[in-house]
Order: C-alpha cells, then sequence, then structure tokens
C-alpha cells in the first residue's frame, strides 16, 4: 500500500474519533432552555425552615389588679392608711381612680391615702372609668398607748414610796409599730387628772383635780397633787385617775380611747 492512502486512512479514523467525542459531550451538557426550565422548577425551590417565618400576631395581655397596703385587708380607723395600686397588662396611659366606701380618700405621691370611720371599707380600684377591682378590709382601731408615770425622773412601778415633795410626771408612750406607720396620728391628749387620797378607813376622797386638755401627751407633763400631800401620814396612798383620754389624727379628728380603769389609774404610797 502506498504512503498516502495510508495517511489518508489514519485521518479518517483520527477525525472519526473526535466525532465520537464531541457527541458524547453534547449530550452530558444541558442547553440554555433546559437549564432555564429547571431554575424555574418549582419543585425543585428550596423551602424556608418553620423558624424562619415571621407572623405578626396581636396576643391579647392578661390583666392584674390588685392593692398593696400595710396590714393586709385591715385599716386603722381614723388613720391615714397607705394604698398603693398594683396593675399589670394596663397601658402605660391609662387613668387610675381610688374609691371607698365608708371612708374618706385622698391621692398622694405614692399613692392613696384612705381614712375610714366605720367598721368595714370596700375599695374600689378603677382604672379608664372600668371597675378593675373590689377590696374587702376590715376596720379596727389603732394599737392603744400606754401610760409611763415617773416620780423624780424615774419610773413608777406602783411598789416603791414617794416623798412628798416629789415631781410627779405622766405621758403617753404609742405603739411602736403604730408611731413608724402612722407618726402623724400617732398624737394623744390627756382631757383632766383627778387625785384621790386615802384618808381614813372610807372611800378615797378627791383632794385635786387638773385640765390637762392643751398639752400634747408624747412629752412629759408635770401632776400636782395638791395640797393635801404635804398633810398626809406615811403610807397614805394617792391614787391618781386620768380622764378623756384622745388621739387625734392627722386630719384634726378626735377619737375617744376605750381605757379599762385599770389602764388609767395609778396608785402612790406617800414616804
Amino acid at each position: 500500500m502506498k504512503p498516502y492512502f495510508i495517511y489518508m486512512i489514519l485521518m479518517c479514523t483520527l477525525t472519526f474519533q473526535a466525532c465520537q467525542k464531541k457527541s458524547n459531550a453534547t449530550k452530558d451538557t444541558p442547553d440554555h432552555e433546559t437549564m432555564q426550565d429547571e431554575r424555574f422548577d418549582t419543585d425543585k425551590q428550596p423551602t424556608l425552615k418553620p423558624d424562619t417565618v415571621f407572623v405578626e400576631r396581636n396576643v391579647a395581655k392578661e390583666r392584674f389588679a390588685n392593692l398593696n397596703s400595710l396590714s393586709p385587708k385591715i385599716l386603722y380607723r381614723n388613720c391615714q392608711n397607705l394604698i398603693k395600686p398594683i396593675l399589670s397588662g394596663f397601658e402605660d396611659s391609662s387613668v387610675i381612680s381610688l374609691s371607698a366606701t365608708n371612708a374618706f380618700v385622698e391621692k398622694t405621691g405614692e399613692g392613696y391615702l384612705v381614712i375610714p370611720d366605720g367598721v368595714t371599707c370596700r375599695i374600689s380600684l378603677s382604672v379608664d372609668g372600668e371597675v378593675a377591682g373590689e377590696f374587702d378590709y376590715k376596720v379596727i382601731a389603732p394599737p392603744k398607748p400606754r401610760f409611763e408615770l415617773t416620780v423624780n425622773g424615774k419610773t413608777y412601778d406602783g411598789m416603791a414610796m414617794f416623798p412628798k415633795q416629789s415631781r410627779v410626771q405622766i405621758k403617753m408612750i404609742p405603739d411602736l409599730d403604730f408611731r413608724l406607720m402612722f407618726p402623724e396620728d400617732a398624737i394623744y391628749q390627756i382631757g383632766s387628772v383627778d387625785v384621790f387620797a386615802q384618808l381614813s378607813l372610807g372611800p378615797a376622797q378627791k383632794v385635786n383635780s387638773q385640765n390637762l386638755s392643751d398639752k400634747d401627751a408624747a412629752f412629759p407633763i408635770n401632776v400636782m397633787l395638791g395640797t393635801q400631800v404635804k398633810l398626809a401620814r406615811p403610807g397614805t396612798i394617792f391614787f391618781l385617775r386620768f380622764n378623756d383620754v384622745v388621739r387625734r389624727s392627722r386630719n384634726g379628728k378626735i377619737e375617744r380611747l376605750d381605757l379599762q380603769e385599770s389602764e388609767r389609774t395609778f396608785a402612790l404610797i406617800v414616804k
């Protein structure tokens, strides 16, 4: 075979193999239209996870209304009981008001002052004109104060004998907790004091009386036993009975204290 024919056969073989490879490559590579179809195929689109979906909802807040007072469910009669509303779930711009039965209500910077004068009190808390809650309270008298009698500057216990020339003084000690919570309502006054002397075997005789109504009993008040004490024999018993003991509240109202005879009477023995 001549070299020319060999050359032609070799060239034809290489050309056929090259065409075969190009045909296979064309089958494996998608054309432009196929790519466009696959790009917009909704079945092949990626989906968002549930936690990436944001939904705007209007969830109603739970509303809560209550009252805060110094003593739960108890108010002191004719005293400035501080009441503070406790609200949750209401708008900050809401208008709050307080009313009460058998009581005077006054707005303050910290809350409301409720001054009851009955035996019970119902407080109504309103928000934007609508009642948010009603609360019932029991009204009680404040704790009683105690008397402190001093002889020559020392607290008298009722046992020791005192000299005739002694200085006798009386004052009232408010309940500590009550004075701390209601300092302007823990003001006490004594109307008068009667002095009795056991001069014989018969009933004690009144030997002196003193008006104390203009005195503030928070400070020591001098008690005059009268001239009879100078004539008394050693061992003579003098009785001091304090009358018309009242508490004056901040608003000027006067409340008479219900005291037992033993609470307002003292016995002194002359030395």
